[in-house]
């Protein structure tokens, strides 16, 4: 007796259902960060314009001057987390080209270069040509690799390296994949599923945004982002983002 059997790579399928949840899992808390940014900031900027008016008329007051700039200090902050909070929720507009991505990632690792010497850190970029660029849009791709940095650089001690590898991924998929990696300290393993999550940090004044809009940066590309960590051995995030969209 013969049994006639069919198998379908159902592989492609399952990344793009997970993918379709997170994205309407983004839009979903996109929608109501939105709505509490604005409400926010109308009265933040009466707020703001009312302190500037102080300072300037109790400039002389130099006893006031300590207090002011820690009203000062502290709206700052508020004002950041709002436009943090925007760029979180606002409607996808990106403004692609094929060439974005060489120079962003020129950009970002020139921008690191200095600080990653003067604290002994080695800093590689590997990207072959012959692996192509995907069309990304430029200034929301910077935001991407700023952020991988920073957080690598903060996380890397003297002596250690940070790296960024290309390539295109091994099933002949037009896909381009590119690894962020660092020797830091890694991820606590409880850490590992909150790291994209807004408001999720672990550093003191951190606003725990910056992870989520890079997740959401990656998602409306197209791509995905995943991270692995071992605690205390550093870690990787690996972006995947398809060729000629």
């Amino acid at each position: 007796m013969f049994h006639l059997g069919i198998v379908k790579d159902v592989t492609e399928q399952k990344r793009l259902a997970q993918q379709l949840i997170i994205s309407e899992r983004l839009a979903v808390v996109g929608e109501l960060v939105a709505g509490v940014a604005h409400e926010v900031r109308n009265p933040l900027f009466g707020i703001t314009t009312t302190l500037s008016a102080l300072a300037r008329r109790l400039a002389d007051r130099k006893a006031v001057q300590p207090f002011l700039d820690v009203v000062m200090t502290e709206v700052s902050r508020l004002n950041y987390l709002m436009e943090q909070l925007l760029e979180h929720s606002r409607p996808v507009r990106l403004d692609t080209d094929d060439s974005a991505l060489r120079v962003v990632i020129a950009e970002v690792a020139e921008e690191f270069r200095g600080q990653a010497e003067k604290k002994g850190i080695k800093l590689t970029v590997e990207y072959p040509e012959e692996v192509g660029y995907p069309r990304v849009d430029r200034r929301k791709m910077h935001g991407v690799f700023a952020n991988l940095f920073e957080n690598a650089l903060q996380h890397t001690a003297r002596g250690g390296e940070i790296r960024l590898a290309s390539s295109r991924e091994a099933n002949g998929s037009s896909q381009v994949q590119i690894q962020v990696s660092d020797t830091g300290a890694g991820i606590a393993v409880e850490n590992l599923n909150k790291v994209f999550d807004p408001f999720f940090t672990t550093r003191p004044n951190g606003v725990g945004l910056g992870l989520a809009i890079v997740r959401k940066t990656i998602h409306d590309h197209g791509g995905s982002i995943a991270l692995r960590s071992d605690g205390g051995r550093g870690t990787t995030f690996t972006i995947k983002l398809p060729l000629g969209s």
